[in-house]
C-alpha cells in the first residue's frame, strides 16, 4: 500500500494510463463526482489536503468507505499515474500489468472526499519512486520508495 496526503488544484484527482494520449473525461458535478474514459478517470474531492491510498488489497480500504467507481482502464504500457488535473503539482506513478486494469475508487464522503482509496487489483505490480512535488519535499509520511502489498 502507498499512501500520501496532498492538495489537488481544482479539487480533482486524475488517474490515467501514462502516455495513452486518450480523452480526458468531462466531469459534470451536477450528475456525478467521477467521470471516466478508456484511459483516464477523474474524481472530485474536497478542496483541502486529502489522503490518497493506492493498494492492491481490499483489506487496505477503510471499512465503511463506499465504492464510488468500479471500472477498467486500458493501460497499454503498464504505467498508471495518480495526479492532479494537469500534473503540474503532483504526479505519482505505479507499475501495473499492461492491458485492461480494474480500478475501484472508495471515498470517505462521496460528495466531498477527504480520503480516496484507489484499489488496483492483482494488476498492481509496484509503485515507482514518486516524482518530487514542486516544493522539493515528499508528502508527509511518504517513504522514498513506497511499498505495495
Amino acid at each position: 500500500m502507498y499512501e500520501f496526503t496532498a492538495s489537488f488544484p481544482w479539487a480533482v484527482v486524475r488517474i490515467e494510463a501514462v502516455g495513452a494520449g486518450g480523452d480526458i473525461p468531462e466531469l459534470d458535478l451536477e450528475y456525478s463526482l467521477v467521470a471516466a474514459e478508456e484511459t483516464c478517470i477523474l474524481a472530485a474531492v474536497a478542496d483541502c489536503p486529502i489522503t490518497i491510498r493506492v493498494t492492491a488489497a481490499e483489506a487496505d480500504v477503510p471499512e465503511g468507505d463506499p465504492c464510488v467507481f468500479d471500472g477498467r482502464l486500458l493501460v497499454a504500457d503498464g504505467q498508471l499515474a495518480v495526479a492532479d488535473l494537469v500534473g503540474d503539482d503532483l504526479d505519482r506513478r505505479f507499475r501495473v500489468t499492461p492491458g485492461e486494469v480494474r480500478i475501484r475508487l472508495f471515498a470517505d464522503d462521496p460528495r466531498e472526499a477527504q480520503r480516496l482509496s484507489v484499489l488496483v487489483g492483482a494488476e498492481l505490480v509496484e509503485a515507482d519512486v514518486p516524482d518530487v512535488p514542486a516544493s522539493d519535499s515528499s508528502p508527509p509520511g511518504a517513504s522514498p520508495i513506497p511499498s505495495v502489498r
